[in-house]
């Protein structure tokens, strides 16, 4: 299955961009971040791999709190891709 799924940067001032199945959200404020969080099994592996990738740091961590502790109901609930 193909999520579509990209992250763009813009200029030093300009603010990461996330799109998914042609949906782009931009970071527009310091109070707003969002992350993109995929979870696939590579072909040539039979582990789980979940990548996180965020406008900011602080979103990355919180996306990384957030799966250490609901990573079991995560797991189970959302389709791999």
């Amino acid at each position: 299955m193909d999520c579509g799924a990209a992250l763009e940067s813009g200029g030093f001032r300009e603010a990461v961009a996330i799109e998914v199945r042609g949906e782009k959200s931009v970071s527009t404020s310091a109070i707003r971040s969002l992350v993109l969080v995929a979870k696939f099994t590579p072909a040539e592996s039979s582990r789980l791999v979940v990548l996180v990738a965020g406008q900011s740091s602080v979103a990355n961590l919180a996306a990384i709190h957030f799966l250490r502790r609901e990573y079991a109901r995560v797991a189970g609930d959302l389709p791999s891709v």
